[in-house]
């Protein structure tokens, strides 16, 4: 009984294999963004004009004596 049930059973054992798999495939995605970002960051070393255009996007930045215009749209009544 304890061969199939037991802490190091064939059903634990399998168990331990899907973990095992399931870890692996998370490794790999994380390879992949960690990868991706690299090259991100490159990108973002080598071209100033890229580095400027995120800023103003993501984060609202200008140039001095620069204005901002944000223009929202209204949620419609249904």
């Amino acid at each position: 009984m304890s061969l199939l049930f037991g802490n190091m059973g064939v059903l634990s054992h399998r168990r331990m294999l899907q973990v095992y798999r399931d870890l692996e495939i998370e490794r790999a995605k994380l390879i992949n963004e960690n990868s991706r970002l690299r090259q991100e960051v490159q990108s973002l070393r080598g071209d100033s004009d890229l580095l400027e255009r995120l800023a103003r996007e993501r984060l609202g930045m200008s140039r001095p004596g620069e204005t901002i215009y944000r223009f929202y749209k209204k949620p419609r009544p249904d």
